[in-house]
């Protein structure tokens, strides 16, 4: 596992466009290119938990309110376009979303 980098100003920029304010330090493992294994990142919110997952220089932004978040979550990137990842996160976990591209 490791950090990913990210400038201060990319999670702000990341906490604004889903509404969450302040993000912490998300983790992931390698997947292979049609997945990725992400761990949770909690903004601080009890029940809000934000799952940040990169490939290819773009970031993947997914928000679930499981009441009790898993340890981990797979996620899968369906479809690239420009500047955009749509994935696909387990569905029992809460919400997938589409996340912007921002730059580390």
């Amino acid at each position: 596992m490791w950090r990913l980098g990210l400038t201060r100003g990319a999670v702000q920029r990341i906490g604004d466009e889903l509404g969450a304010g302040r993000l912490v330090c998300a983790h992931i493992a390698k997947g292979g290119c049609s997945g990725m294994l992400c761990i949770l990142a909690t903004d601080g919110s009890v029940r809000r938990y934000d799952v940040l997952c990169i490939s290819h220089g773009m970031v993947a932004a997914v928000r679930t309110n499981a009441a009790a978040p898993p340890s981990q979550l797979t996620v899968i990137v369906t479809r690239r376009s420009a500047g955009c990842l749509e994935v696909h996160a387990n569905a029992s976990y809460g919400v997938c979303g589409c996340g912007r591209s921002f730059s580390a």
